[in-house]
């Protein structure tokens, strides 16, 4: 799943570095670092930290088209790969979506006939996450 980790330039050495393994270790996680911050960048430049989600959306939307051109290549081992890769990426958003949906409310009956699946199938894949 993509993380956005957020550290402040003047905050306490500790905090920074633990923002810079956690980025490190978690797949597909982008680190920004902002400078001017502190402990609490989002109580002290709110609108330029709320900029920051939409730029990596921003990013995560170009990979995946890039991926989709990829997909499409006349190698018929580089448009595996990056048909696999778009598989991996759209079952993750599926996941993401599946678990805004239980948090929302919403019946498994709801969700598998979003899904296309029934809803004992939808139910064995994520109900027990």
């Amino acid at each position: 799943m993509p993380a956005l980790v957020v550290a402040g330039g003047h905050d306490l050495p500790y905090f920074v570095d633990s923002a810079r393994h956690l980025a490190a270790e978690l797949p597909r996680a982008r680190l920004v670092e902002l400078e001017w911050a502190g402990h609490l960048p989002a109580l002290e430049r709110p609108e330029e930290i709320s900029a920051l989600p939409l730029d990596y959306l921003w990013c995560m939307t170009n990979d995946l088209a890039t991926l989709m051109r990829q997909a499409q290549d006349d190698d018929p081992l580089r448009a595996l790969h990056a048909t696999t890769a778009l598989r991996r990426e759209i079952e993750r958003l599926e996941a993401v979506q599946v678990r805004r949906a239980r948090v929302a409310g919403l019946a498994w009956a709801q969700i598998a006939e979003a899904v296309g699946v029934s809803k004992q199938a939808v139910h064995k894949k994520y109900g027990r996450r």
